[in-house]
């Protein structure tokens, strides 16, 4: 099978030798050839996704570069459940963060990963990721494995609704107090 072509990276190419010109070996131009070898040798791959993927796209991650949680923690689950208070911080965090996560696009990396899917080289598009990106960028079938945070479930009766219209209702119950 030949190479994926990936139609939006773009690869950085060293001057021509001269007896001026220096070339530098990049960590990005290493690890661009390290997946196009990869991709040489599989048919076929299943692409696991997370938070490094949407931070070029401009949502944060939860870890710094040495792996370090910062900012707050991320609500848990049964915490959510158990917890009036821990709904209420949720809910009021998400108000005013979602604008911008809604605002995202796609960055090249997720176009990149539609191509691959276009062209038949994934077996599968997981992530962790709640943004959404990979579908607007064009994939397909794109499993989300903590969900999505376009649309909210209602825990007791499962009832689901479009998260623009749960985001009018929290800025409406609170006015000035939502990101513009």
């Amino acid at each position: 099978m030949p190479p994926p072509v990936f139609p939006s990276w773009r690869y950085a190419r060293a001057p021509r030798a001269t007896e001026d010109a220096v070339t530098v070996e990049t960590d990005e131009n290493r690890a661009a050839r390290q997946l196009a070898a990869f991709f040489e040798r599989h048919a076929t791959v299943l692409m696991l996704t997370g938070a490094g993927m949407s931070t070029a796209s401009g949502i944060p991650d939860y870890r710094d570069r040495d792996g370090v949680r910062r900012g707050n923690a991320p609500v848990q689950g049964p915490d959510f459940r158990r917890h009036e208070a821990v709904r209420k911080r949720y809910w009021a965090r998400s108000m005013v963060g979602y604008p911008s996560l809604a605002r995202a696009e796609p960055n090249p990396g997720h176009r990149a990963i539609a191509a691959l899917q276009a062209q038949g080289r994934l077996a599968g598009l997981v992530t962790q990721n709640v943004d959404g990106l990979h579908q607007r960028a064009g994939s397909a079938d794109v499993v989300e494995l903590h969900g999505s945070i376009h649309a909210v479930v209602c825990l007791d009766c499962g009832a689901r609704f479009p998260r623009p219209l749960v985001q009018r209702l929290l800025e409406q119950a609170n006015p000035g107090r939502a990101n513009p």
